[in-house]
């Protein structure tokens, strides 16, 4: 199943009103769309069948209407070759560089985002939406430790915890 997000928003405007995808027509209506009111443009099942949605709504239900990425980035594209886990973590890295609010990532384990302390870092440094850390490790200590992303960057003592772990802890099988 091939899931890759391939339509931006300004694509998607587009689309929603057949008109060409034109920075002129994307101009238009975007602001067609703003005079409409509290609405957004989004999709529910398939990314080439935009709808518009309140935005109440869309934030009532996130799983089932789908809000479009401002841009695509090329050099994230998935592959023919991806297994499972890059697919994710690309489209992560995407979602990251296109949210305009706080994140805080969550992770089973240390070794879930990395086993090396220069990536926690430059997955910080590269996207400052992310203002929190959250790592569970109720699998093995019964413990949930959250660290605020700027210490992450500063103290080398708290960065030493994702340093060196053995593997990912697996939930099932």
């Amino acid at each position: 199943m091939n899931t890759t997000r391939n339509v931006t928003r300004n694509q998607a405007i587009c689309m929603f009103f057949y008109v060409d995808y034109t920075d002129e027509n994307v101009m238009n209506y975007k602001k067609k769309i703003e005079d409409f009111g509290d609405v957004e443009i989004c999709y529910n099942v398939d990314e080439k069948q935009p709808v518009l949605v309140s935005k109440q709504r869309i934030r009532g239900d996130p799983m089932s209407y789908r809000k479009y990425l401002e841009c695509i980035d090329p050099s994230l594209e998935q592959s023919q070759s991806c297994d499972i886990d890059d697919y994710a973590n690309k489209n992560m890295l995407v979602y990251l560089k296109s949210v305009k609010h706080d994140v805080c990532l969550v992770s089973v384990d240390f070794a879930g985002l990395t086993t090396r302390t220069h990536d926690i870092v430059q997955l910080i440094e590269t996207n400052p939406a992310i203002k929190k850390i959250a790592i569970e490790t109720f699998t093995v200590a019964n413990e949930l430790f959250l660290f605020d992303s700027e210490s992450l960057t500063t103290d080398a003592e708290l960065l030493e915890k994702f340093n060196c772990r053995k593997k990912s802890v697996q939930r099932s099988k």
